[in-house]
């Protein structure tokens, strides 16, 4: 098989996986994923972002509890006719609660321009902001391909980011650091539930 169609055979085969079987994953198989992760390009010619690993079990059960707090907190200020739907569609934020590994890319915006002007641009101001989302876009993709490479499911996340600020704490982001995505890793419980 040629490296085109090793490569189409991987993202075609490659699903988002919401339910995880309560097995551990090996670190080797972790490091793997994180090394490949590490091949990442970035934005901006700058890389300010890393890749949090968050295996311990507690911590995953407290970061499912942050977010399922943050999503009844925000519940009470959402139109009535409307709370169902959002309680049904954030039960999604926190889809990791089984999951053996969580990796969160973290990124820092950081001026690359924008301290060149007197009065910077909007499009300067713009494009500084959603460099670090494009950098971090193209980390959390080689991730799923990786995980998908070594018969791992995962998942693109960013509903659980509704509580940011209380994952940043639990998990100690660095001062001036933002999480761009939390991706579960783990072995798929059921095929059925994937999703795109």
């Amino acid at each position: 098989m040629d490296a085109y169609a090793a490569l189409e055979a991987l993202c075609t085969a490659r699903h988002s996986t919401r339910h995880f079987l309560d097995m551990p994953v090996s670190g080797e198989l972790v490091e793997k994923v994180l090394s490949i992760a590490r091949t990442s390009p970035y934005a901006g010619g700058s890389k300010k972002w890393d890749v949090l690993l968050v295996n311990e079990k507690d911590r995953i059960a407290d970061a499912v509890r942050v977010v399922r707090s943050r999503v009844l907190e925000l519940q009470v200020s959402i139109r009535p006719q409307f709370q169902r739907g959002f309680l049904e569609y954030a039960s999604y934020f926190s889809a990791f609660e089984n999951v053996p590994v969580l990796l969160l890319p973290v990124f820092k915006v950081k001026s690359t321009m924008s301290f060149m002007f007197r009065e910077p641009p909007e499009s300067i101001l713009l494009l500084e902001s959603e460099n670090f989302v494009k950098s971090i876009s193209c980390v959390a993709m080689l991730i799923l391909l990786a995980a998908q490479s070594l018969g791992l499911a995962s998942c693109f996340m960013t509903g659980a980011l509704i509580a940011e600020e209380e994952l940043g704490r639990l998990v100690k982001v660095k001062p001036g650091y933002r999480i761009g995505a939390v991706i579960p890793l783990g072995y798929a419980a059921d095929l059925q539930q994937s999703g795109r």
